[in-house]
């Protein structure tokens, strides 16, 4: 198998690296913060939204600014 790059879901975050095979990282580093910034980052700049379905439900993805509670 190739080295190439590789984004994936585990039960404890998101990885990213190169497989050994089809089920096996080679090496890999956990990633979670910096895939969900990215995201957000990229939704928000470009405007977006990303409809997509899982496990057989349709979700909706976005960023919207919101102001804190200043009740004091």
């Amino acid at each position: 198998m190739s080295d190439k790059y590789h984004v994936g879901l585990g039960v404890f975050g998101i990885y990213a690296g190169t497989l050994k095979n089809k089920e096996e990282w080679k090496d890999k580093s956990e990633v979670t913060r910096e895939a969900i910034d990215a995201v957000a980052g990229f939704l928000l700049i470009n405007e977006k939204e990303s409809r997509f379905e899982w496990q057989g439900k349709k979700y909706v993805m976005k960023v919207e600014e919101y102001q804190e509670d200043t009740d004091e």
